[in-house]
This record gives C-alpha cells, sequence and structure tokens, in this order.
C-alpha cells in the first residue's frame, strides 16, 4: 500500500509513457521510510514467514493498524467469524 502512495507501483504509464517503479525518483525516500518503520518496530518482522493462521490473529489483535490480504479472507474470516468489519483502500494503479 505504501508503494502507491509513492507512486512506485511495479509499472507505471504518464503520459503516454511506461516507467519502473522502483527506478523512479521517489523509491529511495520510499525505502528510506520503511527503513525508519522498521526501526520503530512498526512492520511485522514475521510477515513474509507467518502462515495465515498467525496473520490472522495478527490483524485481529490491537496491534495492527492496518492490513493488505485479500477480500474473500477478509470477509470471510474478519467479517463472517470474528464479527470484524473492514474498509478497502483502492489501488488506484
Amino acid at each position: 500500500m505504501v508503494l502507491l502512495v509513492y507512486g512506485i507501483g511495479r509499472f507505471l504509464a504518464e503520459d503516454g509513457k511506461v516507467g519502473w517503479g522502483p527506478a523512479q525518483p521517489l523509491a529511495k525516500q520510499y525505502l528510506e521510510t520503511m527503513q525508519k518503520w522498521n526501526k520503530e518496530g512498526l512492520l511485522n518482522r514475521d510477515w513474509a514467514t507467518a502462515d495465515f493462521n498467525q496473520r490472522m490473529a495478527t490483524a485481529i489483535s490491537d496491534k495492527t493498524a492496518a492490513m493488505m490480504d485479500s477480500p474473500d479472507t477478509m470477509w470471510s474470516f474478519w467479517k463472517q467469524q470474528n464479527n470484524i468489519d473492514f474498509v478497502g483502500a483502492l489501488n488506484r494503479y
């Protein structure tokens, strides 16, 4: 999600030109922000290795402010099983 804020998704199309997002000027600022948030403990360090149950346990805890997952998972697990509502964030790319 943060990639979108910086406008550096995988591919960009502006003014009839296609560009590689990570090569854009704001990519460095994005990486600096991610490094800062990681040092501050704001990012889940286990995100790459967590299984479904671990991700969902973290998602419904009071330690999570935002999470990206598939809408079907969010509806099934969050809404139906835990009575927790969710709000989608639009992908502008």
